[in-house]
């Protein structure tokens, strides 16, 4: 802990100090100090608020809240403290927050919570809930202005969950992480299902967009995460330095490659960070470095789209365009799922999404580098969207109709009169993909920009990245 709050306790205080991190460090818990200094560069953060509730000094632990540097960046944080009585939330822990978000305001920068709350303290009364609506008002007004960060460090539930679920990204620990609207008992008893709050059910219900084993590995990647992210809505994202070489050749695309391949192959070796896997399998998002400039990626992995995926899809480029990342999308599907949409529909996401292209500010560069059928090309990134480049690999495959459906459409009569129809059908496709679905007749169409040899794929997205993005 820092010196000045050490010297500011008494023995017996330090001892019940020592006794609190013992206790909390069995449960698998860092203390919000702990919490601080691992994330903060040493001696840089400043706690705010911090004598509030000091009458009691079980209270004014509840919620810790600090500025100060990661990476030399300015970052915010509050911390809730699971020890300290269940961690109740109380109505110091708001007024405290409201500081945070006031200061903030006036110099606006990421912030990052660390929720471990037994709920509110019931002491608090009706009155404690206008403190929390306060809070989820403020966190509401500061969306775009900086990022915010949640980590489910212990129980989120109820109106706590709903101020956490409202953060631009969400990280939750598997060891005692728990998100939750209604109580795990009250679901168990009505559902039979026992852990809907758990890190794992929350990551594929889409809830959180990553799960980590331990408080410090979360912590660790909070901080991999921010390298990332731009420090507000003013500042562009961040750029690192390179080692790996920008005019690399990429091996993957003499084929139609796996899309995390794909994404190796592309982008700086290392620097993917993927979000949401759990959720979807059909698009893989994430942030990367290209040539060092921190850019956001969708990759479809060859799998028709469901309502899920269009749901991240949705979600991450609205995230990026808030704060302004690059986005590259890598094209491979033969179209949405059609079972999906007997049963829920996708015309309503599939508009969504095509709204959320066109509304969006930020560089949009997509790459066609296998299937791209239907309606895929029109409303996936397409030029007449907003992308500001379009390019595909000669293994690409576009086509008004999926290759099937239409040799079934145009060559019906022909099967018909066919001695093999089965054959001959197999035979008209085969001619279909190799005649009519070369990315040539897209460029000609004016669908695309250029068709990039499979080789320098890396070197030409990097320079184009870096064109409109004017590095």
């Amino acid at each position: 802990m820092p010196d000045s709050f050490s010297k500011s306790l008494t023995q017996e205080q330090i001892a019940s100090e020592a006794q609190k991190r013992k206790v909390l460090s069995q449960s698998g818990r860092l203390s919000s100090r702990a919490r601080f200094e691992r994330l903060f560069d040493a001696g840089s953060y400043t706690e705010i608020a911090s004598f509030l509730g000091a009458q009691n000094s079980d209270d004014a632990d509840r919620m810790l809240c600090a500025f100060g540097a990661v990476d030399g960046e300015c970052v915010y944080a509050f911390s809730q403290e699971f020890a300290q009585n269940g961690a109740a939330f109380t109505a110091n822990s708001a007024k405290k927050l409201l500081a945070l978000y006031e200061l903030a305001g006036k110099r606006p920068a990421p912030i990052v919570g660390f929720f471990d709350a037994n709920g509110s303290d019931l002491a608090g009364g009706l009155s404690l809930m206008a403190g929390l609506g306060e809070i989820c008002a403020a966190s509401a007004a500061y969306r775009g202005a900086a990022p915010q960060i949640a980590l489910i460090a212990g129980p989120c539930g109820a109106s706590l969950a709903a101020f956490a679920s409202g953060f631009d990204l969400i990280l939750q620990s598997s060891v005692n992480g728990e998100l939750f609207v209604n109580a795990p008992s009250v679901v168990k008893n009505e559902t039979g299902v026992a852990d809907h709050a758990k890190a794992q059910s929350a990551a594929k219900q889409g809830q959180v967009h990553a799960v980590y084993e331990s408080e410090e590995s979360m912590i660790d990647a909070l901080k991999n995460l921010l390298s990332y992210l731009p420090e507000d809505d003013e500042a562009a994202a961040p750029i690192a330095s390179c080692a790996d070489d920008e005019n690399r050749a990429t091996a993957a695309f003499d084929r139609i490659p796996d899309a995390k391949a794909l994404l190796c192959d592309v982008f700086d070796q290392g620097s993917l960070f993927a979000l949401s896997d759990e959720f979807s399998d059909g698009i893989l998002t994430g942030f990367a470095r290209l040539s060092g400039v921190s850019v956001g990626y969708a990759a479809c992995t060859g799998k028709e789209l469901s309502r899920r995926d269009l749901m991240k899809l949705i979600r991450f480029t609205d995230l990026c365009d808030r704060f302004g990342i690059a986005l590259m999308q890598f094209v491979n599907t033969p179209g949405f799922c059609a079972e999906c949409e007997s049963k829920h529909g996708l015309a309503d996401l599939v508009s969504r999404l095509v709204s959320r292209y066109a509304d969006a500010d930020v560089p949009m560069l997509t790459l066609y580098h296998g299937k791209a059928y239907g309606a895929v090309l029109s409303v996936f990134a397409s030029k007449s969207l907003g992308a500001d480049l379009v390019f595909a690999t000669p293994a690409a495959s576009l086509s008004l109709l999926a290759p099937d459906s239409a040799v079934a459409f145009s060559e019906n009569d022909r099967l018909k009169g066919s001695s093999d129809p089965i054959r001959g059908r197999t035979q008209l496709i085969e001619r279909y993909l190799k005649e009519e679905t070369s990315p040539v007749h897209a460029a000609r169409a004016g669908l695309i920009d250029d068709i990039l040899d499979p080789a320098e794929v890396r070197a030409r997205l990097a320079f184009s990245i870096k064109m409109l993005l004017g590095i």
